[in-house]
């Protein structure tokens, strides 16, 4: 079924959402501690969860 697919690469990128928030959430925290700036790790982990969910439809091609 076509849908399987689909599911398995949603599911992927709400988890690859999940771990760039995660890992901002860190970044920031480390950023406290350290006075740098906090916005960097943000626009990185935003970057990111793009790149994962333009990988999820290339996923649904493939499979």
């Amino acid at each position: 079924p076509a849908w399987l697919p689909m599911i398995y690469a949603q599911r992927d990128s709400a988890f690859a959402s999940k771990l760039a928030l995660t890992g901002a959430m860190y970044q920031v925290g480390v950023s406290l501690l350290t006075k740098r700036p906090a916005w960097l790790p943000m626009i990185y982990a935003q970057r990111e969860s793009a790149f994962a969910s333009k990988l999820a439809p290339t996923g649904e091609c493939v499979l």
